[in-house]
Parts: structure tokens; C-alpha cells; sequence
């Protein structure tokens, strides 16, 4: 008897045997129209074209294929599609007419020596539409012109451009045999219009020019010394053995050399007029190219 009644209790499905779940444990239906709207979320997404491979279109597919609330999938389906239509919105707005760029819409602000028609043809940006624009690269483009220290680009809806420039401003005309070229104070060569330089360097046998055909730089930088010492001279000439000299108003002529830092020199040669003038002294020349002499003759 105890054997049969143990085959018969083993004979029972585990199913049966386990106790029934209470109805609060138990997970609520699912409705019909929630499994079909689930499905049908599910053909369209599998329905995509080729561009499913685009981020948009894969992150949508990625939000259908595995929600995790079921509820909420034609929401964001909804919400998936008007993104994509606001994309797609945005971008045919974007390449329409009334975002181009033309010479008319656009402001050039700082040129003088530096042509305007030059600027907006380096600018490269005629015709090109405002959304495709890098500001940034369209600035490099123009600093890269002869005289142009610096520039920036800024845009304005819907076509507008102001490109504001700012030039370098010309120290010195340089005679150097049979050419004058006009240089900035960094040696940069300027366009020879506008107002002309403050300082002409006048060096007729080439003594001052570099191996690579530009004005050596310590010469540059005793101009610019002599400039702020002196800003009322006008005229300078250079000499292989002189070096930098020009004729004071005193009537002596001074011979500053090229070696050396320029401000004790011209501390020096301050002094040396100054001791001249007070004690009515006729000088024909003041040799300043030895360090800390100045001889007189």
C-alpha cells in the first residue's frame, strides 16, 4: 500500500504539484492592442531603407526593437519621427537661397592699404552657404595676404558677413639699389599705398640686405630703437663700414654702426649733443660704432 500510493504521487506533473501564485505576484495581461501596436512598431522598424545605417535612424531602431516598457513604444516612435522630420527640415532649410553669401551682404571693416575686393576673395566664402561656414578657417585664409596682421570673421542670420582686419602699419621705405620696398616693423613687406612710412632707409650699395634678400634683422631692430628714441627723423642711410647713420639737425653727421644695443648709444649721443650745444662746439662728425665712445671730429 505505501509503494502504490508513492508511485501514484510520483506520477503527478511538477507543475500541478507547485502552489498557485497569489494574484498580487502575478503580472497583469498584456491588452490586444498594446501586443499589436507592439508588433506593428516592430515590421515598421524592420521595414527601414539603406539609411537605418545612419545614427539617427539606428538609434531609432535600437528604441523600438528593445523597449523596455512596451506601453511607451508608440510614443517614442512618435517622438522618433518628428526628430527625423525636424533634421530633415532643418536641413533643406539650410541649403535654401536666402542663407548665401554674396559681396553685398558682406562688411569689410579696417582696410587702408589692403584692397577690400582682396579680402573677400581670400575670404573664399562667395556663394557658400552661412551653415557651412568655419569662420576660423576663412580668417587664416585672409591673414595669409601681404599686410594683413590679423583678421576675424563673424556671421549674422540669415546671409550677413563683417570681416574685420587689421593691417600692419609701414615703418620704414626701404631703398635698397634700384628697388624701395615699404616694411612693417616685424619686416613684413606692405602694399606701397596709403600714407607713406614715417622712416626711409636708403642703403644704395646693398649692404644691409640678408643672404635671404630681406632687410637684416639687427638693422630692423636698430631702426625701430632709433624711431622711438628720435620720431622726428625722417632720413637714414646705411653703410658697409658706417653702418646706420643720418645728418642731425645740429648739422653734424652721426655714425651709429649696426652691433650692439641701440638705447645705450643713443643715451650717449643725447648727452654728447647736449654737451655740444652748451659749450658752442663746431662738430662735423659724432662716431658712435665703438661701445660706450663717442668721438668727435
Amino acid at each position: 500500500m505505501i509503494t502504490s500510493r508513492r508511485k501514484k504521487r510520483s506520477a503527478v506533473p511538477a507543475e500541478t504539484a507547485q502552489p498557485a501564485q497569489p494574484a498580487w505576484r502575478q503580472p497583469p495581461p498584456k491588452r490586444r492592442t498594446q501586443v499589436r501596436r507592439t508588433q506593428a512598431a516592430v515590421q515598421r522598424v524592420d521595414a527601414l531603407p539603406d539609411k537605418a545605417t545612419r545614427p539617427v535612424f539606428q538609434w531609432l531602431k535600437t528604441l523600438l526593437t528593445a523597449p523596455k516598457n512596451p506601453r511607451a513604444v508608440g510614443r517614442r516612435l512618435g517622438v522618433g519621427l518628428v526628430i527625423i522630420a525636424l533634421i530633415v527640415g532643418f536641413a533643406r532649410l539650410s541649403q535654401s537661397s536666402p542663407f548665401t553669401v554674396s559681396a553685398a551682404a558682406t562688411q569689410i571693416r579696417g582696410c587702408q592699404r589692403v584692397p577690400a575686393e582682396a579680402v573677400y576673395a581670400a575670404s573664399a566664402l562667395d556663394q557658400r552657404n552661412l551653415f557651412y561656414i568655419h569662420p576660423a578657417a576663412a580668417a587664416a585664409r585672409i591673414d595669409a595676404l601681404p599686410g594683413v596682421a590679423a583678421a576675424s570673421v563673424h556671421l549674422r542670420l540669415p546671409d550677413q558677413v563683417i570681416i574685420d582686419v587689421r593691417e600692419y602699419a609701414p615703418l620704414v621705405a626701404w631703398q635698397a639699389v634700384t628697388t624701395t620696398v615699404w616694411l612693417a616693423d616685424d619686416g613684413t613687406p606692405l602694399p606701397m599705398v596709403g600714407d607713406s612710412p614715417p622712416l626711409s632707409l636708403v642703403d644704395v650699395n646693398g649692404a644691409a640686405v640678408a643672404p635671404d634678400g630681406r632687410l637684416r634683422p639687427q638693422v630692423l631692430t636698430n631702426l625701430k630703437a632709433l624711431h622711438a628714441a628720435r620720431p622726428d627723423l625722417v632720413a637714414v642711410y646705411y653703410g658697409a663700414l658706417e653702418g646706420l647713420y643720418f645728418r642731425a639737425p645740429g648739422g653734424w653727421t652721426v655714425y651709429l654702426g649696426d652691433g650692439a644695443p641701440m638705447d645705450p648709444k643713443l643715451g650717449l649721443l643725447a648727452a654728447t649733443e647736449r654737451d655740444i650745444v652748451a659749450h658752442s662746439r663746431r662738430v662735423d662728425v659724432i662716431d658712435m660704432r665703438f661701445d660706450g665712445h663717442a668721438l668727435l671730429r
